[in-house]
């Protein structure tokens, strides 16, 4: 069989040529093979950024939660001490208010008082007279005494 140097020629070069596009398309699947991994390891590391974002937020937002609580439960107790000093100093001036205060009486008064009491003039009488209550209108001008 006789081949012609041209067409030797143009097979070469063909398989060069496939050979090439061979080695190509070898290096463009290992391409796209790093890249396809440089691609999950960005996702995976994204993935963990958010991951890491969130639980930062949730952390923030517990704290703050607590010094909100915190916050609440000091102005309770300042509230609740405040009303405990008001309702005691309620409580002292009513007990000043009830309290009895020795009356200052005149001089001449003391002096009588004694002068009456050393000569046994002054019996034991109440000191204030009960007050006698009145028969009703109807029945006004009967004896209604008893004994």
């Amino acid at each position: 069989m006789f081949f012609s140097p041209k067409k030797i020629q143009e097979a070469r070069e063909l398989q060069k040529q496939r050979a090439t596009q061979k080695q190509q398309m070898e290096a463009q699947k290992e391409e796209n093979k790093i890249q396809r991994k440089l691609r999950k390891e960005e996702e995976r590391l994204a993935i963990e950024q958010r991951k890491r974002e969130r639980l930062q937020k949730k952390v923030d937002r517990e704290q703050a939660a607590q010094r909100k609580k915190q916050e609440q439960e000091e102005a309770r107790e300042a509230k609740v001490a405040a009303q405990q000093l008001q309702q005691e100093l309620r409580s002292r001036k009513k007990v000043q208010k009830f309290q009895k205060q020795p009356r200052s009486k005149p001089q001449q008064a003391i002096e009588a008082m004694v002068a009456a009491v050393e000569d046994n003039s002054v019996e034991n009488s109440p000191q204030r007279f009960r007050r006698r209550r009145q028969p009703p209108r109807y029945l006004q001008g009967y004896d209604l005494s008893i004994g």
